[in-house]
């Protein structure tokens, strides 16, 4: 995908050996139930300030993907999370080589409803226990970007738009402070996406919408945005609309994403 013209966009897949390791736990977002998805809940400081979006299947003895799936159909609990078992580095999750394959293909979590921690304001909802023991199977790095508090920012709101078939989200670019971290279910319309074009996922721009966190979508909300599309027997890309549709909030945070050097200690 070409950046829209006159953004500066930072790069994904940038090159993750600058700052040396990112050794920590990394917790974790969980959507979708038809195919899983895991994004990285990002912070400024290291070793938090990447963020990461994979395609996942969850392995294990106690089938903690059947089990997971079935408690979001059932309760209609829109926050999961995972936190891993032991800490390891993030930039092994970086794709590397013509086939993007990340160096760490898998890792053990524990999955719960709700957030793994105690934020009692911003994330209210009772933890409960999932799977204690799975085995997290990294099948698709589908967005890894090392994150910096001075780096380039973005004029217009824009999303990474992933999934396949008919369940696909949008996830807030992140760029510098203060940012937030979003992601929705989401509908589409005016251009037809492959599960291929979508393994990478798709850039969404939303002209003439700045991007501050009070112009973030809202849910219900209808908006036109635009999108780089490889153009039909041509070695060219060109931008079309894309209708949007929003649908259910599945996760938002500022306060891991606020300005560092105006937070408290």
């Amino acid at each position: 995908m070409d950046n829209m013209p006159g953004m500066d966009m930072p790069s994904p897949d940038q090159d993750t050996k600058a700052e040396g390791p990112a050794v920590g736990p990394h917790g974790m977002l969980i959507v979708g139930e038809e195919t899983i998805y895991v994004s990285q809940l990002p912070m400024w400081m290291r070793p938090h300030n990447f963020q990461v979006v994979l395609e996942v299947t969850f392995m294990g003895h106690d089938q903690p993907q059947a089990r997971y799936v079935d408690d979001r159909k059932t309760t209609g609990t829109r926050l999961y999370t995972l936190n891993p078992r032991e800490k390891w580095d993030i930039r092994e999750l970086a794709p590397s080589g013509p086939q993007r394959l990340p160096s760490r293909s898998s890792f053990r979590a524990t999955i719960w409803r709700n957030h793994f921690e105690s934020h009692p304001v911003t994330h209210p909802g009772q933890r409960f226990m999932i799977a204690q023991d799975a085995e997290v199977h990294v099948e698709n790095v589908v967005y890894f970007q090392e994150l910096h508090p001075r780096g380039p920012g973005l004029q217009d709101l824009e999303y990474l738009l992933f999934g396949k078939g008919a369940e696909l989200f949008l996830a807030h670019v992140i760029t510098q402070p203060p940012d937030f971290d979003q992601v929705l279910s989401v509908q589409v319309g005016n251009h037809q996406f492959t599960d291929e074009d979508l393994l990478q996922g798709v850039r969404v721009v939303f002209p003439r919408r700045v991007n501050t966190i009070s112009n973030k979508i809202k849910e219900g909300e209808q908006l036109l945005g635009k999108v780089q599309v490889q153009v039909v027997g041509q070695d060219a890309s060109g931008s079309v609309d894309l209708t949007v549709g929003a649908g259910i909030e599945l996760y938002f945070e500022t306060e891991d994403l606020a300005d560092p050097n105006n937070m408290s200690m």
